[in-house]
């Protein structure tokens, strides 16, 4: 049977974004999270669904400001990049997914997703659920391998950074990430939203009192009217009962919230947390999926 046929075209999509990558820096080691200070119950991550969305629009090849890959050095900004791409922006949310990762399994299974985006006009030009490999795409899907988690999270590091903000892409195509696999997801299902650039305040201000009344649609909340195709692929979230953690790093970190990035966690039933120091990323992941509070200003 021809392997179009033989596997869904999500899967298809998947092994596409794993196919061989153009060499790219270093891979960079997982970090153990014994340091973070959090002790998860035991069984904490048993039965646990989680797809992790990376942001690697253009703007993530900046310095993260924190000696990520650990070699002594901190990247600075010089032509519009990190001097040591090891510590780019980028670079800080694979090492803390890789620490993560290492921390939930094999318990839990995890996706690996990687997304961007487009100019605003050329988004609002599709629907909602039609997202381009370009923008979006899983690089691994549900596994509790960590062998399949590095490499993909290699691959993403090796593509670089491309892109533009694309909100929607990023929660349409992290929550199928939960959906397209075998066998199929369980009960508990996370998604773990990651972004580096400013997010887009909420017109309007505060909104989202209360999460579940939202999911009814009140066409004046200041999330629909901010962002409608947002609004409708985080009810579609809602309803596959699908919780988002959002974490905002650089840019994102220092906008004052609500903001569409703090909206999207709040409206599933999840957090936001504004995450200062990316060596402390895995942290805060960490952090909200035991329960904690949230992150502090240096993200522990």
């Amino acid at each position: 049977m021809p392997i179009a046929r033989a596997l869904p075209a999500f899967t298809l999509l998947a092994l596409l974004a794993c196919a061989p990558a153009r060499p790219g820096i270093e891979s960079l080691p997982a970090r153990s999270l014994d340091r973070c200070g959090v002790t998860p119950p035991p069984g904490s991550f048993a039965g646990l669904d989680l797809s992790i969305a990376v942001h690697r629009a253009t703007s993530t090849s900046r310095p993260s400001g924190g000696d990520v890959n650990g070699n002594g050095t901190v990247g600075e900004f010089r032509r519009s990049a990190s001097t040591d791409g090891g510590d780019s922006q980028l670079a800080a949310q694979v090492a803390a997914v890789k620490s993560l990762a290492r921390g939930v399994l094999p318990d839990a299974r995890v996706s690996i997703v990687a997304w961007s985006g487009r100019m605003e006009a050329a988004r609002r030009s599709r629907p909602v659920s039609s997202v381009p490999p370009q923008i979006a795409s899983a690089f691994a899907l549900l596994t509790s391998e960590p062998a399949e988690i590095d490499t993909a999270l290699d691959r993403v590091l090796a593509r670089g950074s491309l892109g533009a903000v694309d909100l929607t892409a990023a929660v349409v195509v992290g929550v199928r990430a939960l959906r397209e696999a075998e066998p199929p997801p369980g009960p508990r299902r996370r998604v773990m939203l990651l972004l580096s650039n400013s997010p887009t305040p909420l017109l309007g201000g505060p909104t989202l009192a209360n999460h579940r009344t939202w999911l009814g649609g009140d066409p004046n909340d200041a999330f629909v009217r901010t962002d409608p195709d947002l609004a409708v692929a985080v009810k579609q979230a809602i309803r596959q009962g699908v919780t988002i953690h959002s974490f905002g790093l650089g840019l994102a970190a220092q906008a004052p919230a609500p903001h569409a990035l703090s909206a999207t966690a709040t409206a599933t039933g999840g957090r936001f947390r504004a995450v200062n120091d990316p060596v402390a990323l895995d942290c805060a992941l960490l952090t909200a999926l035991v329960g904690g509070a949230p992150a502090r200003s240096d993200g522990s």
